[in-house]
């Protein structure tokens, strides 16, 4: 037995040496980042289980001892980043009041939370533009319409919160909001949200989330939840369990025409939604601080069309698209990717993963820009019409049809390129824009 164990052992110092100096090739020669070549190998790796039981731990110790960023100057900059997030601000409170409308009447509110505390079901709340510093409010009506009139309406939380949980808390119901910015929000759990919604139907359109812990949070009691023309920068905590939307295991997310800009350390979008449509939005990473652009850890019915996305340097993780790696656990698992660009700069990556016994991938008419691979494990799988620019590392098991490939280009190209897929791709022109580019409404 002694025998046998010195014979593996020493097998597996040799393996480890022959895999480092194996790497180390790859490194100087392959032009590759390390976790670039450590995600090849485990993906080669797969399904092999005696090969993996043995070399999987190897390789996550080396990715330890191997990082391209060192933790260290990546947490600085998360640090740094934290420093700058919570200012202290020189807000004017706005002076108007915040009127609310009903079938029997008009009725006007010093405060916003006196606002929810008082206004009926089926109520049209109207908040005139200005900076609020006592804005939190927690929602039981069945049905509400809240909206900003005149211009921005600013929230922000200061040190304050409603039930330790978020700005505005929604109990039940079906609420609509719209022209509302969301600013700061810090609690002592660490997910400080600026909605947090916990049971009904959601609308957000022309909405703006700012330097919070969370942007939209939703438990699993939440029916559908739809976001339309709204902002979302530098959201997240730095732990990377907050993110800028996060949908629990709700039936329906729909996110239209947003743009979403240097989540720090969690995720742009992670829904855990029976279905899932992400479309004709953007999503940036300008700090390389970003997790997942877009993460659905739990499979269901996914489209992502007509997207723009980035992933700069410095990710701890490098994938870009994310699709069922905690399990699925919805009756239909098949995601759909149409007419989307993928930008990677980092030297290496993953733009779209998929988990193994997922019904159906379906990648068509995309663009891939940078250096990365498409590990796409689903049961039936399709690719067609995408333009590759860059270097395929791996496209493993994937029908191909009219795909076009073409070598590495020069930055100077990429940019171009990058400029003519997305459009204008800095979010502070903003589309839909950095905050004070709300569209105004009308008062009633």
């Amino acid at each position: 037995m002694r025998r046998m164990i010195f014979i593996l052992s020493g097998w597996t110092l040799i393996s480890m040496f022959f895999l480092y100096g194996m790497f180390l090739v790859a490194v100087a020669y392959a032009g590759r980042s390390s976790q670039e070549i450590f995600d090849y190998l485990n993906h080669r790796l797969y399904g092999h289980t005696k090969l993996e039981f043995v070399f999987n731990p190897i390789i996550d110790f080396a990715r330890l001892a191997h990082d391209d960023i060192p933790k260290s100057a990546r947490m600085g900059m998360i640090n740094k980043m934290q420093a700058a997030r919570y200012p202290e601000r020189n807000i004017i409170p706005a002076s108007k009041s915040v009127l609310v409308f009903s079938d029997k009447s008009v009725k006007q509110y010093a405060t916003i939370s006196e606002a929810a505390l008082h206004a009926p079901s089926g109520a049209v709340v109207e908040i005139s533009a200005g900076d609020y510093t006592e804005a939190q409010a927690v929602w039981k009506q069945k049905e509400i319409t809240i909206r900003g009139i005149g211009g921005p309406v600013r929230l922000f939380a200061g040190k304050k919160s409603a039930e330790g949980k978020a700005i505005w808390v929604f109990r039940t119901g079906k609420a609509s909001i719209s022209g509302i910015g969301f600013f700061d929000a810090k609690v002592h759990d660490m997910n400080g949200a600026g909605v947090r919604a916990e049971k009904g139907d959601f609308s957000f359109d022309n909405v703006h989330f700012e330097n919070n812990e969370s942007g939209i949070l939703t438990t699993a009691a939440v029916g559908t939840l739809t976001v339309d023309r709204s902002t979302f920068i530098n959201n997240g905590n730095g732990d990377g369990y907050s993110h800028a939307i996060y949908a629990g295991k709700i039936d329906l997310l729909v996110v239209t025409r947003s743009v979403f800009y240097n989540t720090i350390v969690g995720h742009h979008i992670k829904s855990r939604a029976a279905s899932s449509f992400v479309q004709d939005s953007k999503f940036y990473d300008e700090l390389g601080l970003v997790s997942y652009e877009l993460n659905f850890p739990n499979g269901g019915e996914v489209f992502v069309l007509n997207n723009y996305l980035e992933q700069n340097n410095y990710n701890e993780n490098s994938v870009m698209l994310s699709y069922g790696e905690e399990g699925l656990l919805h009756k239909v698992n098949t995601l759909t990717v149409n007419k989307s660009t993928f930008r990677n700069v980092a030297s290496g990556g993953t733009f779209v993963r998929t988990v193994i016994d997922s019904d159906k991938s379906i990648i068509e008419n995309s663009r891939f820009m940078g250096n990365g691979i498409i590990d796409s494990r689903s049961k039936l799988q399709h690719s067609a019409n995408n333009i590759w620019v860059g270097n395929l590392l791996l496209w493993k098991n994937t029908y191909f049809a009219d795909n076009q490939y073409k070598p590495a280009l020069e930055q100077q190209k990429l940019e171009l390129l990058r400029n003519q897929y997305c459009g204008e791709c800095s979010v502070l022109a903003g589309e839909t824009g950095a905050f004070g580019i709300f569209s105004v409404a009308t008062p009633r």
